[in-house]
């Protein structure tokens, strides 16, 4: 699902989107193509959801506190009316018959009615952002590695698997976080983030998973693909994990300019 039909399902403007965008900090928001996940459409969701709803509340409140409540021990105020006007009989006279009383004319009150209050303005009090720890982006690793698994049956196809299996893993390790994020990040709430001033790019995410391709890459080569292929990954993964341990971000980070974030939790605050 893309911006564009987020927007008609959420009922917000672009402009609301973008923001709501730049408060989860969601990347690709101008970017009419950019496909969003599951994760980013529940997310937006519940935003929008939670946002309507506090914000009514509010309004209910307000109107509610501004309606003036009558006491029930004061009894109400009589309608001004005229009254009836009493002819003073004398005793030389005939008594005059009495003046019908002049029947008020009874106008109804008027209500006055409140203006409709203003919505409160609701923001999204988001925690920044924090750099995720070590051991969690290790977690996730191991999450992305075990998915690989799946593609052991094609090593009983002789030479044809073997190239299979290396072209396979070369896309699966490269593009696993073009969309923000490996399967084995969103299990454990981490995402990519571009350190660059665009955040919405793509490339630093591809960029940043290049050392990961080179073991699988040989793996294309037949018969001795596995013999020199398998050395090399383990000797790539080693490496990867002594820069991250050491300088907290692995060669990868340092190719694309990227870093591995956990995903803030919304909080909506009221002004």
């Amino acid at each position: 699902m893309n911006s564009s039909d987020l927007c008609q399902r959420l009922r917000v403007s672009e402009s609301q989107f973008r923001k709501i965008c730049q408060h989860l900090k969601i990347a690709a928001a101008d970017d009419i193509q950019r496909t969003f996940t599951p994760r980013e459409i529940q997310r937006l969701q519940h935003f929008v959801e939670t946002r309507r709803s506090a914000a009514g509340k509010k309004n209910a409140t307000k109107i509610q506190s501004r309606t003036p409540t009558r006491d029930s021990t004061t009894p109400p105020k009589p309608t001004s009316s005229e009254k009836p006007r009493v002819v003073e009989q004398t005793a030389s006279t005939k008594p005059a018959p009495a003046e019908k009383p002049v029947e008020s004319t009874a106008f109804p009150a008027r209500t006055s009615t409140e203006p409709e209050s203003k919505q409160p303005e609701v923001v999204a009090g988001l925690p920044e952002s924090e750099t995720a720890p070590v051991l969690m982006r290790a977690i996730a690793y191991v999450i992305d590695a075990l998915l690989t698994l799946i593609l052991g049956p094609l090593v009983l196809i002789p030479i044809l698997g073997q190239i299979l299996i290396g072209l396979m893993l070369c896309c699966y390790w490269l593009f696993r976080d073009a969309a923000g994020a490996s399967p084995g990040k969103l299990l454990l709430g981490l995402q990519v983030s571009n350190n660059s001033a665009d955040p919405a790019r793509v490339g630093p995410r591809i960029l940043r998973n290049i050392p990961l391709c080179i073991g699988p890459f040989l793996f294309c080569i037949p018969i001795i693909g596995f013999v020199i292929g398998v050395p090399i990954a383990i000797l790539v993964v080693l490496t990867e994990v002594i820069m991250l341990l050491v300088t907290g971000r692995r060669i990868g980070d340092l190719l694309g300019d990227t870093s591995i974030k956990t995903v803030p939790k919304v909080r909506l605050v009221s002004e």
